[in-house]
């Protein structure tokens, strides 16, 4: 069709709950509605975000996203890890090195599908476990086992050649509950200001790592610029 506008590139966002959530809960903004409103008219944001899902689970998504991922991406954040660092003998729980297998195999099937994308991968939050225990009524999780499968994605993302945002570390994981607490809702999700920590993050990794696909500032020639023309 004549005068047809280009389409703009995306970004795919593939993750559990912490993505599925991340355009916000009850009102409340969330990192992923942060991002997409940086990319307006820029990107579109495209949430593949499942509540409770596992690396395991994960991988069998894959094929679901053949289409999206062979297209115009900017870049691809994988969010897991969570729901697989629960208690042995729980229903989501995976293994540590099973975890690593499944997170390689989602950064090559990513890759497969279109090599050049960039692949930034984030570790779990800190886990209030208190907090998680009154709320679901059973203790499956701890901060120690977040931190730890955080561990597995970073050995992976060096071999791999993926960048790591560290949300354990940017929502201060390794102080107390008292801290680390201010930025969850029920332990384990992000309330909003946690969300906008995890945003700044990300923003801040995407401009010093990888600058030419950060959104373009008024006059700059670096960063992916506004479609059509400025009125």
């Amino acid at each position: 069709m004549a005068n047809q506008p280009s389409l703009r590139p995306s970004i795919i966002l593939f993750g559990d709950s912490l993505t599925e959530q991340g355009f916000g809960v009850n009102g409340r903004t969330g990192w992923a509605s942060l991002l997409s409103a940086d990319y307006s008219r820029r990107a579109d944001v495209l949430n593949r975000g499942y509540f409770g899902y596992n690396s395991k689970h994960a991988v069998g998504l894959l094929p679901s996203l053949k289409g999206v991922l062979e297209g115009d991406l900017l870049f691809c954040t994988v969010y897991f890890g969570a729901n697989d660092a629960t208690v042995p003998g729980s229903r989501q729980f995976i293994p540590e090195d099973q975890f690593a297998v499944n997170l390689s195999r989602i950064i090559t099937t990513i890759r497969q599908a279109n090599r050049q994308v960039p692949i930034i991968i984030m570790t779990p939050p800190p886990l209030h476990e208190a907090a998680w225990t009154n709320f679901k009524g059973i203790a499956n999780r701890t901060n120690e086992q977040h931190f730890q499968y955080g561990n597995v994605i970073k050995n992976v993302a060096e071999k791999s050649n993926c960048a790591v945002l560290d949300v354990w570390d940017l929502l201060q994981g390794q102080t107390s509950p008292d801290v680390y607490g201010n930025y969850l809702t029920d332990g384990l999700h992000l309330n909003e200001e946690g969300n906008r920590k995890l945003h700044r993050g990300l923003v801040d990794l995407i401009r010093k790592d990888y600058p030419d696909l950060s959104p373009r500032q008024s006059g700059s020639t670096t960063g992916v610029p506004l479609q059509g023309k400025a009125w």
